[in-house]
Order: C-alpha cells, then structure tokens, then sequence
C-alpha cells in the first residue's frame, strides 16, 4: 500500500498521481492533488499496461481524488488501461479533450467493480466511466455518477443519480464485508475501501505570481483545499503604485483592489498576479500586470 500527494505536471504522455507507466500490481493505494500532462494522463497512473519483462499491470482496491487535466486519454484513476483494474474508484474533477472518462480515457480490457464520480469535461468521446472502449475493453459491474460527473453516457458501466448511487443496493455482487463498506458519514456517503475511513482532503495547486514593478511579501504559492482563505499582500517598487489583483482560474478576492486582501481557494489549479502601475510623471505610463508563470500543462511540440 503506497500513496501519493502533491502535483504533477508532465509535458508529454504516461503522467499519474502516483506512477507514469504502470505493468506492476498496486494495491491500497491512493493519490491526491492535482496531475496534468498531455496524452495518457490520469489521478493514479498515466497507463496500466504491460512490459517487455513479462509484467502486466493490475491495479485493485485503490483510487484517486486527484484533479486531472490533459488533452488525449484523460481519467479520474488511468489514462489508458490496457490490463485490469478492480475494486477501485476515482472521486476527482477530470478535463480533456478527446477520450477523456471519470474513471478511465480509454479502456482496453478488464474494469470490474469500480465507480467514479467527479465532474467530467471534453470534446470527443467523453463518458461518466469510459471515455472510449476498443478491442476487449468492458466494464463489468462498475458505475458512474451521472449527476455529479454531468455526463448521461459512457463506453461501459451503469449510470446513476447521486442517491443511487449512495445506497449498497446498486452495486451488484460488491464485497461490503472485506473490501468496501458504505455509509452516511465517511467519503460523502459513496462507497469507500475499508481501511480508507474518511476521504483524504483533495487539495488544489496556488501559484502567487508579481507582475513588473513590485513582489509578494504575504503568502505562500502551494498546495491547498477548496475553500481555504489565503492572506495575501503585495509592495510596489519606487515609482509603481499598486494596481490590482487577479486570477487566471476562479476563486474570490476580499478585494481585487487593496494590496493586503485575502483569497479565497477555488476547487481547480489557479495563478494569482498583484499588477501595479507604473508612476509616469508625463502621465503615458502602462499597466504591470502580467505574469511568465507557465500554462497548466504543455505537450509535445
């Protein structure tokens, strides 16, 4: 059993939570935090798949809350499964662009008894569980969360409404004596692995950013949960004045006008920039504002 928690950022393809490229087992195990690559991107592992050594990747009784973000095979817990993955879930938010599923991007062969049921967005082939399906790729067993995801269709699995799908009658032949359990209380009433207990905070990545002609000297850039507030403040250098904060994904000022404010962390990756204003005496001065922070993720050329 393993875990891992922070954020990833991959600039080409087999980028996970916790491993890239997976023809081993893993089992119990779980990521958090948020990962972003381009092409096989998901919360636990990039790809499960199989070696030139002999080795095939299984993965069983393990999830991810991660945050996901790519544009080719996109998924809550694996970007591409071409083994098996059983008794497992992914709880994150999971954005692409073509393939991109709650669970899994694009599925290959064997997914039994799993659910998923973070918010899905994408393009091209976008399901609750299954982005797209090929060869011996099904899902056996297996669900998805059709409100909270937002998507209606899926290549495998069985859709549900929230109350559905917290209530142990759904899930056909699930173990709830050994592996799962279920109740009000412990990961927001889903069913959750016994030895999980309550569901890991899902954490979110700040970066705190200056534009030309001042710095931060309250708050630190970092990992943090959705809804936590942040003391922030920003000092112009001689001959600036301070112009005003902004965001490059979400979340709430106390004022986007005053220098020393707070911030409010929204549930997704975001950059903040303090912006300040240059003091031309003739009056043509410009706005400093920008920030050479990087995009979220970049792929290959």
């Amino acid at each position: 059993a393993s875990y891992a928690s922070g954020t990833v950022t991959g600039s080409l393809n087999d980028v996970g939570g916790m491993v890239g490229y997976n023809s081993g087992k893993i089992t119990g195990s779980y990521a958090s935090g948020t990962v972003m690559g381009r092409n096989c991107v998901g919360g636990l592992a990039g790809v499960n798949g199989s070696d030139n050594s002999g080795g095939y990747g299984e993965i069983t009784s393990s999830y991810s809350t991660c945050a996901v973000q790519g544009t080719e095979n996109v998924g809550g817990l694996l970007g591409w499964n071409g083994q098996t993955v059983d008794n497992s879930f992914a709880a994150g938010n999971v954005t692409g662009k073509t393939n991109v599923g709650g669970l899994v991007g694009y599925n290959d062969l064997n997914i039994v008894k799993c659910y998923a049921r973070g918010a899905v967005q994408g393009v091209i082939d976008v399901g609750g569980l299954v982005g797209k399906a090929y060869g011996f790729g099904t899902a056996t067993r297996s669900y998805w969360d059709t409100e909270a995801t937002g998507i209606s269709i899926s290549a495998g699995g069985e859709g549900n409404i929230t109350a559905q799908m917290k209530l142990k009658a759904t899930y056909n032949n699930w173990d709830f004596n050994t592996i799962w359990d279920i109740n009000d209380s412990d990961n927001n009433g889903y069913p959750f692995l016994r030895g999980q207990g309550s569901e890991p905070e899902q954490t979110y990545a700040l970066t705190i950013t200056a534009g030309t002609g001042g710095s931060i000297i309250t708050g630190s850039s970092g990992n943090y949960v959705a809804g936590t507030v942040i003391s922030i403040a920003a000092v112009p250098s001689s001959g600036y004045s301070f112009n005003k904060w902004s965001s490059s994904g979400g979340g709430t000022f106390g004022s986007t006008t005053s220098a020393a404010t707070n911030f409010t962390m929204p549930a997704g990756a975001v950059i903040i920039t303090a912006g300040f204003t240059y003091n031309d005496s003739g009056g043509g001065g410009g706005s400093g504002g920008g920030s050479s922070s990087d995009d979220d993720y970049s792929g290959p050329s």
